[in-house]
């Protein structure tokens, strides 16, 4: 049976107990499998730098991609740090400025190529 099909056939729920199961992958788990090499990216230390999102620069074939994703922890003390993946007010003004200088375009006889691979841990 294809995993498709297992998926298909669950429970709602199964559904539930699958999405909250603590050893699901996180969004760090799936960008160190995909990428070569991977370099955690955090605050200018002028503003604020929150737990609860990733960023940084992955290479994947030799191309770089930038990645913005919620992280979770595992265990209590790793949840407590990561404030139980919920971002705070500061990491979503983070996120709104990543977006903003990505949607400008580039300067005359540039070509700029940012590709965003954005995970969610919920």
């Amino acid at each position: 049976m294809a995993l498709k099909d297992l998926y298909t056939h669950l429970t709602p729920i199964q559904r539930v107990n699958i999405a909250r199961h603590p050893n699901r992958p996180t969004c760090l788990h799936h960008i160190f499998n995909i990428t070569e090499k991977f370099v955690e990216l955090h605050g200018d230390r002028g503003g604020y730098d929150d737990p609860a999102i990733i960023t940084g620069l992955g290479s994947i074939n030799g191309r770089s991609y930038m990645f913005i994703g919620q992280q979770k922890g595992r265990n209590t003390k790793e949840n407590i740090m990561r404030n139980f993946g919920m971002p705070t007010p500061h990491g979503y003004v983070y996120m709104e400025v990543v977006y903003t200088i990505m949607g400008c375009p580039a300067g005359p006889g540039l070509k700029a190529v940012v590709c965003t691979i954005a995970f969610q841990d919920a």
